[in-house]
C-alpha cells in the first residue's frame, strides 16, 4: 500500500473523528528519525547515509550507537 492510499484513509479516519467529537492523537516512529533525514515510514532495513550527528541520538545498547537491526 502506498503512502498516498494511507494519507487518504488517514484522511477519512480523522473526519470521522471529528465528526463525532473525538481527540485523535498520532505520531509514529517516523517522527524520532525523520528530523535526521532518515526515512521512517516502515519496518524495512535502510541501507542509506545516517548522519553523524544523528548517532549521539541514537540508544546505548552494548557499547554502540547504531540502528537497531539496520531498522531506523
Amino acid at each position: 500500500m502506498g503512502v498516498a492510499k494511507v494519507r487518504e484513509m488517514i484522511h477519512t479516519i480523522e473526519t470521522d473523528i471529528a465528526t463525532r467529537d473525538l481527540l485523535y492523537h498520532a505520531v509514529g516512529h517516523g517522527w524520532t528519525c525523520e528530523p535526521f533525514g532518515v526515512p521512517g515510514l516502515g519496518w524495512d532495513a535502510y541501507e542509506g547515509p545516517v548522519p553523524e550527528e544523528a548517532k549521539r541520538a541514537f540508544a546505548l545498547v552494548n557499547g554502540k550507537r547504531e540502528l537497531w537491526g539496520g531498522i531506523p
